[in-house]
């Protein structure tokens, strides 16, 4: 009578395998000096790249209250990327095996699909934010509050963790996350059909299309506001200020998108066609494209602002060799935050991002 495989066998077979299984029948499909490298490198620059952007986020006192919460609780959620999920995974790609456990595994499958999903959630609710500023600046005083703010924020992480923590408790062993050596993490999985399709598909299309349109009205409505005023050099300094909040918080989307893209795409096809088989070399890269998004936000904020690059060097050179600080250092720090407040304010102030 011929063996039947279970679905741990087939799990096993495809690349996953429990965590407490550490069978030498299991092995890496990339190099220990391929893999080694870029798990490291991405767990570092995730890790440090965050703990900088708090940094400054906290050292920047002109940043609005709402829009620093905002802030920094996107820099959290990649944080803990980096700290729970991604760092372990150093080990493994060393020894070769997950050295941690089956309950380790599980927080960090929960960790990597809450984060991924508080940050999209909110990329959402600043562009939401920023739309009823200046789209419908009239009412953002009584629809945005720190109460509200709070209370959104706590709901992300709530309904996030409750979500990718819900399939543990399918499984009569409580082990729904297993560690693989395709992927080289104990991190996403989608084994359900109808978990791929909320996870993968519902939650970033629906949180891409608020942000698509937020941005396509608070443009419409930035531009005839350029014309209104286009005599006043103080409105148009507003108006400059308004577009570049705009721009980067559409390149930050962006960059989502793109880094979780293949990835995604990846999952969602495997699981709609299993007879499509994904290079396991693709898989990996993918993977860890995609946990690279959550040191993302620091190289664009880097990129396009002066003010932020500055705040960099101060944290990371010794403070002698800046002691002669630019006037305007913080002359575009908060521009990506307060854009809110000053639409409603309409006031001239230079220290904003």
């Amino acid at each position: 009578m011929d063996e039947q495989l279970s679905v741990t066998d087939l799990k096993n077979i495809s690349g996953y395998i429990s965590p407490g299984n550490n069978s030498a029948e299991a092995e890496f499909f990339v190099s220990v000096w391929i893999r080694t490298p870029i798990i490291f490198s991405v767990s570092f620059f995730v890790i440090t790249s965050n703990i900088l952007n708090i940094s400054i986020l906290r050292r920047t006192r002109t940043i609005p209250h709402i829009s620093k919460l905002c802030l920094t609780n996107l820099s959290i959620a990649d944080l803990s990327v980096g700290l729970v999920t991604c760092a372990p995974c150093v080990v493994s790609a060393v020894l070769g095996y997950w050295p941690y456990g089956d309950v380790w595994c599980q927080i960090a499958g929960v960790s990597h699909g809450a984060s991924g999903c508080v940050s999209i959630w909110n990329l959402s609710y600043v562009s939401i934010d920023r739309y009823i500023a200046l789209v419908k600046p009239l009412q953002y005083p009584s629809m945005v509050t720190t109460k509200t703010c709070y209370t959104v924020l706590a709901s992300c992480w709530v309904f996030a963790v409750a979500n990718f923590a819900s399939v543990i408790f399918t499984k009569p062993d409580f082990i729904y996350y297993r560690f693989s050596f395709t992927e080289g993490i104990c991190g996403l999985h989608w084994e359900y059909p109808l978990f791929c399709i909320i996870t993968g598909m519902a939650i970033p299309f629906s949180s891409g299309s608020v942000i698509v349109f937020t941005t396509v009205s608070i443009l419409r409505t930035l531009k005839t506001s350029e014309f209104v005023t286009a005599g006043s050099s103080t409105s148009r300094q507003r108006i400059r200020r308004d577009v570049k909040a705009v721009k980067i918080l559409s390149i930050t989307a962006g960059m989502f998108f793109m880094c979780w893209g293949p990835y995604t795409a990846s999952v969602i096809t495997s699981a709609f066609d299993p007879s499509i088989h994904i290079p396991k070399e693709l898989q990996f890269t993918f993977l860890w494209l995609a946990n690279s998004n959550s040191f993302m936000n620091v190289i664009i904020y880097s990129a396009v602002y002066e003010a932020f690059r500055h705040e960099v060097k101060v944290i990371l050179v010794p403070a002698a060799c800046f002691r002669r600080r630019d006037p305007d250092a913080h002359s575009s720090l908060t521009s990506i935050a307060s854009s809110s407040q000053t639409t409603i304010q309409r006031t001239d102030r230079s220290d904003t991002f």
